[in-house]
């Protein structure tokens, strides 16, 4: 539905307010990332079908640069089979009276540190094509993010956000707002 079209359905039944203009905006591609993780923190948020509709509609705008960024980022089957060789290779070396941390990674043994070592670089030198090609790939990667794309966001009226929703979480949609309030309700 054209915008004109909802601005004069909307006079029709009497609302005082207009629908809001949608916005073409360029952002990178990492902010467009970073507002793709974020807004999915909007899901606690309660008694706001438009305000949550109007997110989502603008998430799935997104969707399509988030899906060429995420495969853009996939590792190759050869480094993937390093990633897992390494993990193995770790727990091998894993000193048993040490709690493994919450990262997940294993302390490696001090005793057997030389030998670790060692085999680590066996590891690195088998799998050094795929390694290196791991490290072009982010460095591609990288360079994706700080890229430009235009967006068309369906833009929410101010006044329809939720008091709920805080600071960080209006800086996150600050691209999606349209401020509709007069000067002197500020």
């Amino acid at each position: 539905m054209g915008e004109a079209k909802r601005n004069k359905e909307a006079e029709e039944k009497g609302k005082k307010e207009q629908i809001p203009p949608n916005e073409e905006i360029s952002l990178t591609r990492g902010e467009i990332k970073e507002i793709w993780i974020n807004t999915q923190r909007f899901g606690n948020v309660t008694g706001a079908p438009k305000f949550l509709y109007t997110v989502n509609y603008n998430r799935q705008k997104l969707k399509p640069v988030i899906k060429a960024l995420d495969e853009s980022i996939t590792p190759s089957q050869e480094y993937k089979e390093f990633q897992t060789a390494y993990g193995k290779l770790r727990r091998e070396f894993k000193d048993d009276t040490q709690p493994t941390p919450q990262d997940g990674e294993p302390i490696i043994d001090r005793e057997r540190l030389g030998e670790y070592q060692i085999a680590c670089r066996k590891l690195e030198k088998k799998y050094e094509q795929p390694i290196e090609e791991w490290r072009n790939q982010l460095e591609e990667y990288k360079e994706l993010l700080q890229g430009a794309e235009t967006v068309v966001f369906r833009k929410i009226p101010l006044s329809k956000v939720p008091h709920s929703v805080n600071g960080d979480q209006m800086t996150l949609i600050f691209p999606m707002i349209h401020e509709d309030l007069p000067e002197d309700e500020w």
